[in-house]
């Protein structure tokens, strides 16, 4: 029921009860036994049986001030009259009596429904710290997940970099030829004897230098082919040890933004834990407040209220901050269970708020 429903229900309820006050309620000349004999009326409870309710109904706010209001007009006059007419002061002091005690079952009676207001604002807002735990934890959960797999991708890209660098490394290793053996000083100038000697016909000198000088060669080329080949190792190792470099340092980097993922999630937490408690304060503070605020016996408002009262005052902190976290349903009802609201019916998951209306034969509740 939308506001201006709400306000027609009850411009159409204070202009029956308007009618009604043209009328007496009360009738002193009534039997004993009648719920409209003035005498017969004891507590609170028979002033509502007078007007239909039964002591299980729960009466809007504003009924109640009219009944009583009406109730207690029509008593006085009858006490005015009593006393001071017919000069019945027992029956002047019986009412009187019962007068003081109605109105102080009044003021407790209020203190009770504000109280249930109190006890279900409570458990919206216990609820609604619930799921605004769960909405934090999946949120923080998530940014550790997206964070996760941002890492786990700069991995991959780093490994696929390191794998595309050795496999350039080693085709260019391949493509390398062996340089030019550099011959020693010693092992030319015995090639030069060799030739000499041969030239000379001298060939038993020529065939001993020949053999040392052929072995020589053979022990430079090895050589050569070893430092070509320790030359490749080199390579190949300086590009590992700056892989590794690499690998150290990204992991570390990788290391200190998970623990700034980490103290951002912490932070947040702490903050959505300090924003419940203060929420939760002030909503008790304002309960406090309310609770012992002046009781209205009139229907006319002692002070205007605002218009975005229900949204925005700290006493309604539990339908606030549930409507803030679930929305206005915590799940998408039946299709049969949307019509069947029509009739009364509330579908499950539903929020009820404060001002929720469901009128019955016999009573008006809020």
């Amino acid at each position: 029921m939308d506001e201006d429903q709400k306000q027609q229900l009850r411009d159409d309820l204070q202009f029956a009860i308007m009618k009604a006050e043209q009328l007496t309620v009360l009738d002193p000349k009534a039997s004993a036994g009648s719920k409209k004999n003035p005498m017969d009326i004891k507590s609170l409870v028979d002033v509502f049986t007078v007007f239909g309710f039964s002591a299980d109904d729960i009466i809007d706010k504003h009924d109640q001030c009219t009944i009583f209001k009406k109730i207690r007009a029509e008593l006085d006059d009858l006490l005015r009259d009593l006393s001071l007419n017919t000069k019945k002061y027992d029956k002047a002091i019986v009412l009187r009596d019962r007068l003081r005690l109605i109105k102080r079952e009044f003021v407790e009676m209020q203190g009770i429904y504000e109280g249930r207001r109190q006890e279900k604002e409570t458990q919206h807002f216990n609820r609604g710290v619930i799921l605004a735990k769960q909405h934090s934890d999946i949120l923080c959960a998530a940014r550790a997940e997206n964070y996760e797999r941002e890492i786990l991708h700069r991995q991959k890209e780093l490994k696929k970099t390191h794998e595309v660098e050795r496999a350039q490394l080693e085709t260019y290793l391949n493509k390398l030829q062996e340089p030019h053996v550099k011959f020693s000083s010693l092992l030319l100038e015995l090639r030069n004897t060799e030739k000499n000697l041969a030239k000379l016909k001298l060939f038993e000198d020529a065939k001993n230098v020949f053999v040392r000088v052929d072995s020589m060669e053979r022990e430079e080329r090895v050589l050569n082919t070893a430092k070509f080949e320790r030359f490749k190792e080199n390579k190949r190792a300086l590009l590992l040890q700056k892989q590794q470099q690499e690998l150290a340092e990204a992991e570390e980097k990788l290391t200190e933004k998970r623990y700034v993922v980490q103290r951002a999630n912490d932070n947040h937490r702490k903050t959505e834990l300090q924003r419940m408690k203060n929420l939760k304060a002030d909503m008790k503070h304002a309960h406090t407040m309310d609770m012992h605020s002046k009781k209205v016996f009139s229907t006319n408002a002692v002070a205007a209220v605002r218009k975005s009262h229900n949204v925005t005052s700290s006493t309604y902190r539990g339908q606030q901050l549930l409507s803030t976290v679930q929305g206005k349903r915590l799940e998408v009802a039946s299709l049969c269970l949307l019509h069947d609201s029509e009739n009364g019916v509330v579908p499950p998951g539903s929020v009820c708020g404060d001002w929720c209306r469901v009128v019955t034969s016999n009573s008006i509740s809020y």
